[in-house]
């Protein structure tokens, strides 16, 4: 029998990446998974490699499967965060793993993940998780890989990474925006990851969730715990789990946040350097109860790429997070 990586209480760990992410993760159940969807039959070509979280076999996979075994220590600490339902992992913890499973197929240091889309259409819950992936195409100068998270027979989320050959920049000057990318005096580099800070209109940086529920532009900046314990979070991974705040720097208004993302979508032209990271909001589109957000991601050495979510509203479930965070 495999050895298990186990899913812990979400109330065990004081490092949280950020209680407002899953305030908001909590809703997806009601709001995007109301009747359960059939299991998916995964069909390719491409050996499948499946890297198993957990003792759960998915039955509906038919192809040939290649098993790794992980330490019956290892926990995903990623997700310990509050949640009004604790039977849930977290939308960054959720990105995260996806990531973590899509880098194994990156053909080398000169390659970088340069885009990951992560469906996140029904609510990955705290038990036993399968991780599927596959090369869907590979060549000279990319790859392209799938992921796949399974429980209970069925997908509850996938991923797509594309990763591209790093090369010389051609010759000529290119437009490009200046944006102002601000960071905090303090350094956040406690390796077992630091609350956020906020950062609203020209306020300065603070961790008071109530101070920053107003209609202002708002920046994110974090320092995350390990996904795994005892293993060091990669800057993929690292990426990959903020930018699932999107929606909540972009979606964060005077009375809460009113939307729950139905995906998010990373691209970088380099990999973070060091633990921290940044979210800038750069734009809120919303019209008949969807809306779209974008941010760019960013660290001390300037900007890195974009996150990009859309969104369902979510009036019924409106996430007031200074009432959240203050009691």
């Amino acid at each position: 029998m495999p050895k298990s990586l186990s899913i812990v209480d979400p109330n065990a760990d004081p490092h949280r990446i950020s209680t407002a992410s899953n305030q908001l993760e909590g809703q997806r159940c009601t709001e995007l998974n109301e009747k359960p969807p059939e299991a998916t039959e995964i069909q390719n070509p491409v050996p499948i490699r499946t890297f198993r979280i957990g003792t759960f076999q998915a039955d509906s996979v038919h192809a040939e499967l290649e098993e790794t075994h992980v330490p019956e220590s290892d926990q995903i600490i990623i997700g310990r965060l509050d949640s009004p339902i604790p039977k849930q992992v977290a939308g960054p913890a959720v990105c995260a793993l996806l990531a973590r499973e899509l880098e194994t197929h990156c053909p080398g240091t000169d390659f970088i993940p340069a885009r990951l889309t992560a469906d996140l259409f029904s609510p990955v819950l705290n038990e036993p998780i399968a991780l599927q992936s596959a090369v869907i195409r590979s060549s000279n100068r990319m790859t392209v890989a799938d992921a796949s998270i399974v429980q209970r027979g069925q997908i509850r989320a996938r991923a797509t990474a594309l990763f591209l050959l790093t090369a010389e920049q051609p010759p000529g000057e290119v437009w490009q925006p200046r944006p102002h990318l601000p960071a905090p005096h303090t350094r956040l580099v406690a390796p077992e990851g630091e609350p956020p800070l906020f950062k609203y209109g020209a306020a300065e940086w603070t961790d008071n969730f109530a101070a920053a529920q107003t209609a202002d532009r708002k920046i994110m900046w974090q320092n995350l715990p390990p996904l795994i314990e005892g293993e060091t979070i990669s800057p993929f991974q690292r990426a990959a789990a903020l930018g699932d705040a999107t929606n909540l720097v972009c979606h964060w208004g005077s009375a809460g946040v009113g939307y729950i993302n139905t995906d998010m979508t990373l691209t970088l032209s380099r990999l973070p350097e060091g633990p921290e990271l940044g979210l800038q909001a750069q734009d809120h589109v919303a019209s008949n109860g969807i809306a779209v957000g974008t941010a760019t991601l960013y660290g001390r050495s300037g900007s890195l790429g974009t996150a990009v979510v859309t969104a369902l509203a979510n009036v019924r479930r409106q996430v007031d997070l200074a009432g959240v965070m203050s009691s």
